[in-house]
């Protein structure tokens, strides 16, 4: 469900959104470096969202040693910033300020907070530790909100839609390799009912979306 209202925000919401101040070439530009640097982090320090590569780890060895919690802190504080900073960054553009990023970015840190939980408790933490762990890397969001404020206050309306737009691919790599991730693996859902679950949430992201919209115009 997360994954398709994340999907729904990425393709009704923050795409439109950033294309609107933005040449072709500058948005399909900043939509591959998101997609681009998402998958760098993933590949060479981190999985970057717990809940999208919970189907490619084994929980008994994913986080073996301090490194490698560390690397997870990193990847997924990173991963976080840009949450924020997309939060903010959509309410300097036009049409729905924003409202369909909290919302998406919003039902996606329920699994995830979830998934780092897990895994960190796999990894031999207590529950207190974990959840200590988890607290302090998901605040990192908030980090990434007063940078966007700061941003935005200093820069003009095209480069804060190729920020968006960098956010943008960014979500698609997460919504991609979420799905990849569960269709690969054996999970406890059949492909077909992944597959409506998915779209159901989906539909409903982009008719509330839509709702929403009209409403601000």
């Amino acid at each position: 469900m997360a994954t398709g209202a994340l999907l729904g925000v990425t393709a009704f919401d923050i795409l439109p959104e950033a294309k609107l101040d933005l040449s072709w070439v500058r948005f399909l530009a900043s939509l591959g470096f998101g997609y681009f640097f998402m998958w760098i982090v993933g590949k060479r320090i981190f999985h970057v969202c717990p809940s999208c590569a919970i189907a490619h780890l084994d929980l008994s060895t994913a986080l073996q040693g301090k490194r490698a919690i560390m690397m997870l802190g990193i990847a997924l504080g990173i991963h976080c910033a840009m949450d924020g900073l997309a939060i903010v960054a959509g309410g300097e553009l036009p049409v729905r300020v924003g409202l369909g990023v909290l919302v998406g970015v919003g039902l996606h840190k329920l699994p995830e907070g979830l998934a780092l939980a897990l895994l960190l408790l796999g990894a031999g933490l207590t529950k207190r530790e974990a959840l200590q762990r988890v607290i302090s890397i998901e605040s990192l969001t908030s980090v990434g909100g007063i940078a966007g404020i700061a941003f935005g206050q200093h820069t003009n309306r095209t480069l804060i839609g190729m920020v968006f737009s960098m956010i943008g691919g960014g979500f698609l790599y997460l919504v991609i390799n979420s799905l990849y991730g569960a269709f690969r693996h054996k999970m406890a859902l059949s492909i077909h009912e992944a597959i409506v679950i998915t779209g159901t949430s989906f539909a409903f992201t982009g008719a509330f979306l839509w709702i929403v919209s009209r409403g601000f115009h």
